[in-house]
């Protein structure tokens, strides 16, 4: 891979105008980062990437070389030379090549095998192609793309029995996808409910589309959230028969002729009656 010195602030500044889609202003940028360090492997492949979209394809193919020259340990930049390459129908041979060399620093790149097998295949070489993608299915056995390409390569060589089975392997590849899709997405919404309190009734055999399910996972919730609230908060009536049967204070009228009765049924009418309710507290004399 690239060194990190060579990501110098030209050529991040540079990267910044291609991937704002500014390629002709990238193009001088690279150009200024080129001019500050001509060992710049970084700077001449995005040089490379800006050149191939202005569509100056012969400084394009320079430039890559160029970047190549100075890092040949840099999987993308030989990916970058075999695609420029394959695309153009362009040096075959030297198109082979990089993708080979890309790929023993990058076996992970799927796309680049699908890639070498096709152009072998278009040179005219079938049994290069079958062999480059079974070699990378003993990686991916089931990668559906892979075995795609394959059946492809091998209905070009007549071999309809072989066809058929990779077919039917495809087939049972994308059947268990989906099935395991349909049990994930199962899993996910009963989790979901679980998390938002909900039963799950196993006995419910209510089918819910998948693409309403959210929305009546939300309407239970909502419903549920109402019962339990109605549970908790006292009803009208309740409130209202509390109310009659515990009359507050303030209700009671403050007329002074009602708090003189008041008094009055405490310590009687007259000042006779409070005389002899003082005398059973103190005596007669």
């Amino acid at each position: 891979m690239s060194n990190p010195e060579d990501h110098n602030l030209f050529t991040l500044e540079a990267f910044d105008y291609y991937y704002a889609e500014q390629y002709s202003d990238a193009e001088e940028k690279f150009r200024i980062a080129i001019a500050d360090n001509s060992n710049n492997a970084v700077a001449w492949k995005g040089y490379y990437m800006a050149l191939v979209k202005v569509g100056k394809d012969s400084d394009a193919r320079n430039a890559i070389q160029r970047s190549l020259d100075l890092n040949p340990k840099d999987p993308e930049s030989w990916f970058c030379l075999a695609t420029f390459l394959d695309e153009r129908d362009l040096e075959t041979s030297t198109a082979l090549d990089a993708y080979h060399r890309g790929l023993a620093l990058a076996p992970a790149e799927g796309e680049m095998w699908r890639n070498l097998a096709i152009l072998y295949k278009k040179s005219g070489n079938l049994t290069k192609a079958e062999a480059v993608m079974r070699e990378v299915l003993e990686y991916w056995p089931d990668d559906t793309l892979h075995l795609r390409v394959l059946e492809w390569v091998l209905q070009h060589q007549g071999r309809t029995y072989e066809v058929a089975e990779i077919n039917a392997r495809i087939r049972t590849i994308e059947a268990d996808e989906r099935q395991h899709k349909v049990e994930f997405d199962r899993e996910v919404s009963d989790t979901v409910r679980e998390i938002m309190g909900f039963d799950i009734d196993d006995d419910n055999d209510e089918e819910i589309p998948e693409s309403e399910e959210m929305d009546y996972i939300t309407r239970m919730y909502e419903e549920e959230f109402a019962v339990e609230e109605k549970k908790e908060s006292p009803s009208q009536n309740v409130i209202k028969k509390v109310t009659i049967e515990s009359p507050k204070v303030s209700d009671m009228s403050d007329d002074d002729e009602d708090i003189e009765i008041f008094e009055g049924s405490l310590f009687g009418d007259d000042d006779e009656d409070i005389e002899d309710f003082e005398g059973s507290l103190f005596g007669d004399d």
